[in-house]
């Protein structure tokens, strides 16, 4: 995955969630070799348990050099059909946060 790409999406998530919220609710990013989980945390209230909710995946072609975006259907991703991939992770990020279909934020 291009390395820019990741920080983009990190620095999203991390932009989403205001400084003054940080210690009860924030979005996370977990990074695999071929992914991109873009994860909504509440804090639970006790000790630092958090309850973490994946909220989309961003998936990574190497061959084709394209993301594809992924919404979450009973704890599954599932290609989200209103968003073609795309050589560009902004026009993802744009969708999510769009969120037109209400499946990200609900």
């Amino acid at each position: 995955m291009p390395a820019k790409d990741v920080e983009a999406v990190q620095r999203w998530a991390y932009e989403r969630t205001t400084a003054d919220f940080r210690d009860r609710m924030r979005v996370e990013v977990e990074v695999a070799p071929r992914s991109l989980t873009v994860v909504e945390c509440s804090f639970m209230g006790y000790r630092d348990h958090w309850l973490r909710v994946p909220s989309a995946r961003l998936g990574w072609n190497g061959r084709r050099r394209e993301w594809t975006l992924y919404c979450f259907r009973s704890e599954r991703p599932v290609r989200y059909e209103f968003c073609e991939p795309s050589a560009r992770v902004q026009d993802l990020l744009d969708e999510i946060e769009a969120d037109p279909t209400f499946i990200f934020w609900g």
